[in-house]
């Protein structure tokens, strides 16, 4: 199989996604319970034609609500993998050598030999250490990385949907 068959092969992974669609399914549940509760609280204490702006004014604040907090919880995420990084450059500069045995550790921890986890260390570290680094000892990838912005777009535009399903009922 060649290389670039593998590499497609990959791309099918939905890992990428994960974040996204974490956040979408969280606003499109959150955007149907609260945007019905608030309209059946309104239906039960007042007349029916404030039920639609009721559900309208619950879309719009919870949309709001559930992209800044996605947003914030995302951000959160981002900055560490940020901090780890720089922590990381920081160990890369002020111990190589410490830092390719602990590269090696890893390997040999997932079943390589000694010899061989030495060479696999060796290589990445020459070819881009602070990468193999991130990859094999924080699990840091950049299709996994946080995006913020992905996610509060989601979960507001997840929430809206959602809360459209009482609006049309009503």
């Amino acid at each position: 199989m060649a290389l670039e068959d593998v590499y497609r092969r990959n791309v099918e992974h939905r890992t990428h996604r994960a974040g996204w669609l974490r956040a979408a399914v969280l606003g499109a549940n959150d955007g149907l319970v609260s945007t019905s509760s608030l309209m059946i609280g309104f239906a039960a204490a007042s007349k029916g034609e404030l039920l639609v702006t009721a559900g309208l004014a619950g879309i719009a604040a919870g949309a709001m609500s559930m992209a800044v907090g996605e947003y914030v919880s995302v951000k959160s995420q981002s900055d560490i993998e940020k901090t780890d990084r720089d922590i990381e450059i920081s160990q890369l500069q002020e111990d190589p050598k410490g830092e390719l045995l602990e590269l090696t550790h890893i390997y040999m921890d997932r079943g390589l030999t000694k010899e061989l986890a030495s060479q696999v260390a060796s290589a990445l570290h020459e070819h881009d250490a602070l990468e193999a680094h991130l990859r094999d000892e924080l699990g840091h990838f950049d299709h996994t990385k946080a995006r913020p912005l992905q996610a509060g777009v989601a979960s507001a535009i997840a929430f809206s949907a959602g809360g459209v399903v009482p609006l049309l009922g009503a």
